[in-house]
Formats: C-alpha cells, sequence, structure tokens
C-alpha cells in the first residue's frame, strides 16, 4: 500500500478525515442506526471544538 497524500499536520485532521469518510457511508444505514452515528458524530465535534492541543512534546521513552 503507498502513501497517497501528503502527512496530515495535526491529529484533529484525522478524526475529521475519518468523519468526512463515515458521513458518506452513513445514508446507507437504516433509519436507528443512522440515528446513533448523528448522535455520536454530533459528541465528537462537540469534543474537538473544545480540544486544546498541548505544546509540550510526550514521548513513552524513559531512561532507567
Amino acid at each position: 500500500m503507498a502513501i497517497e497524500k501528503s502527512f496530515h499536520k495535526s491529529p484533529s485532521d484525522v478524526v475529521y478525515v475519518a468523519l468526512n469518510h463515515l458521513q458518506k457511508w452513513c445514508i446507507r444505514l437504516k433509519g436507528e442506526d443512522q440515528a446513533r452515528f448523528l448522535k455520536e458524530k454530533a459528541a465528537v465535534i462537540t469534543w474537538l471544538q473544545g480540544f486544546n492541543p498541548s505544546d509540550v512534546l510526550m514521548s513513552d521513552i524513559r531512561e532507567i
């Protein structure tokens, strides 16, 4: 599998792209599932709007 486009600059961009793809499939869902998806989508968008990225670089690497 090849990389077709450039990397996203922000982690939240990945979530927006995923939501965009899911919205295209949402119209194929049954009514109950579609309503559940729209509810969850609204919760994710609300979380993203309040998201404040940290300027501190986090690392899992620790020196022993």
